[in-house]
């Protein structure tokens, strides 16, 4: 048999979490031809994979590289870990299927511009363009909804759309799932969609389940929030993915999971293999809040950053300096914290009548729950998952500065702009690394990373090297057969990608090969934009997109339809 690929004496680890068997892999017209120990025929290119682990590509359910695919449309920070179908529309907000005045706000916050509406126009400019890794994409429930009912202070702010908006948000629906959305994702603490009730976020996932589609929700938070995930899911009915959910760390909410699905109702969820939550610059918090209405352009660049070296930042840092500046500065960003607090006071009573049984989470703490992991003039206040970073309210009193916000000016002029910070796990209560690994032995848990390209977190670098690497090989907690499943088949069947995810006869040849002795996660909170090690070779429908750890330059990307 003429073959284009053949990968040679593998340890191939199917994704069905089987144990490992040796054998070679025969690839022609992107499609797995072949798999045996004998001869299988001739290959243009021959690949030795002795003593490497031939798996299926890993798929990412949670990510959010949605507006970036247009700028880095390689995507060389998953397809150099292995990823070969990334998930897009995530936590309610897509950048397709969309109204034309939901169209022109996006413009406002793209450098590129965005001359599409519909999902199969998105997938039209994509495709065009090429991509390193296929893209799987769902609808955001916060798109459509802003598209009938506004941005919050438009109509959005509202609890219950008219029948004729409904009618709208199901209309979109509609569109978005004939031209192949995989189904439809919800961020429930977001702008917008934070005002739906459970009965709204149903009537929508009807429509969605009727084409086969699936449901994939970051919870409302707060106590009742993962009752809220399985009752939309089990009212539908409709398969379900509870985003970045360390369950084990909620005894509750795993029961809630388990006895859910021994009624029937088919619920996964998924994490990524850190503690600590979303990485910004410290100059975010002084300018914004992850739960405005609206997005400061200043407050946004402190987020979605470009460079780590971005000259605002130190120019920023020099502007603080002034007394009179400053004061404006700490003025706004109190101001800010105390209107999100009365905004959910009044959210939490308008859904407590609207039949909803949730209780809506306070406003974070920014002095609890911001914590330095980067700070060059004060090493002492970093940390990561094995020493927790210094949060705000802790530097003060060590600083001892007035308040949060006093000893928060105090670092970033010290550091010159430089200083990183994530999102903590609460010191009380908050998920810890036994957590994470409890939670990856649960079978129905899946690997995923919640991470856009400008993210300043290594989850968007290294979570699945991080898996495979101190999960399986140095801890020895999960065995590599079963950490694969997680990153392949399960993602997979949870998708309905009956065409990937598995090394078997007839499917695309979405595949990994990587030294399961070397694979090597490099990037951390403090240096997070590094790639991985020992993964050496990507293919992606049957074409390498990484051969002995570097790009190749192709594009055989595609994006993906529901079948």
């Amino acid at each position: 048999m003429d073959l284009d690929i053949l990968l040679k004496n593998g340890w191939v680890v199917d994704g069905s979490g089987n144990p490992w068997f040796k054998a070679d892999v025969g690839i022609k017209d992107g499609h797995i031809v072949a798999i045996g120990r004998g001869r299988l025929g001739e290959g243009r290119q021959v690949i030795n994979a002795e003593n490497l682990v031939v798996a299926p590509g890993f798929i990412n359910p949670h990510g959010h590289m949605d507006r970036f695919l247009h700028e880095d449309n390689a995507v060389l920070q998953s397809v150099m870990q292995g990823l070969t179908v990334e998930c897009t529309g995530n936590c309610g907000m897509a950048i397709y299927t969309m109204s034309e005045n939901y169209r022109r706000y996006l413009q406002e916050f793209s450098e590129i511009p965005v001359d599409w509406r519909t999902l199969q126009e998105w997938r039209r400019r994509l495709e065009t363009k090429g991509l390193g890794l296929n893209v799987a994409p769902f609808l955001g429930f916060g798109t459509i909804r802003s598209s009938v009912m506004g941005e919050e202070g438009e109509g959005g702010e509202r609890f219950k759309p008219t029948a004729e908006e409904l009618d709208r948000m199901k209309a979109l629906a509609i569109e978005g799932m004939e031209d192949g959305a995989f189904g439809i994702t919800v961020g429930l603490s977001y702008q917008v969609q934070r005002n739906a009730s459970t009965e709204e976020i149903i009537s929508l996932t009807k429509v969605v389940a009727q084409y086969g589609g699936v449901f994939m929700a970051h919870a409302r938070g707060g106590a009742g929030s993962t009752q809220e995930f399985i009752e939309i899911c089990e009212k539908t009915p409709i398969p379900g993915c509870l985003s970045h959910a360390t369950l084990a760390a909620d005894r509750v909410s795993l029961a809630q999971m388990q006895n859910a699905r021994d009624r029937g109702v088919e619920v996964v969820f998924d994490l990524y293999p850190w503690i600590h939550g979303s990485g910004k610059n410290l100059g975010f918090w002084l300018f914004g809040h992850q739960l405005m209405k609206r997005r400061d352009p200043k407050a946004w660049r402190f987020w979605n950053i470009r460079d780590l070296n971005d000259p605002l930042f130190a120019q920023t840092a020099e502007e603080l300096k002034d007394d009179e500046v400053w004061l404006q500065v700490k003025k706004a960003a109190v101001e800010r914290v105390h209107l999100l607090d009365e905004e959910n006071e009044q959210r939490r009573r308008a859904l407590e009548t609207s039949g909803t049984s949730l209780k809506v989470p306070p406003i974070w703490d920014v002095g609890e729950r911001v914590g330095i992991v980067y700070s060059p003039s004060h090493p002492e206040f970093e940390g990561d998952d094995t020493k927790l970073p210094t949060s705000l309210r802790e530097a003060a009193e060590l600083l001892k500065a007035p308040d949060i916000w006093e000893a928060a000016r105090q670092i970033f002029i010290s550091d010159k702009g430089q200083t990183l910070v994530v999102n903590l796990a609460p010191r009380a209560g908050g998920r810890r690394e036994k957590d994470v690994i409890a939670s990856y032995q649960v079978p129905e848990s899946i690997v995923s990373s919640d991470a856009s390209h400008y993210i300043t977190h290594p989850r968007g670098w290294g979570s699945w090297p991080k898996v495979l690497q101190r999960y399986v090989r140095e801890l020895n907690v999960l065995r590599l057969e079963d950490a694969i499943r997680k990153m392949t088949s399960l993602p997979a069947q949870f998708l309905g990608l009956t065409d990937r995810g598995c090394i078997k006869v007839g499917m695309w040849a979405d595949i990994v090969v990587f030294d399961p002795r070397q694979v090597t996660n490099r990037a951390s909170y403090k240096a997070p934009r590094e790639y991985p090690s020992g993964i050496n070779y990507v293919l992606v429908n049957g074409t390498a997109v990484v051969e002995n750890g570097a790009y190749t330059g192709a594009l055989p990307g595609k994006v993906l339809r529901r079948r």
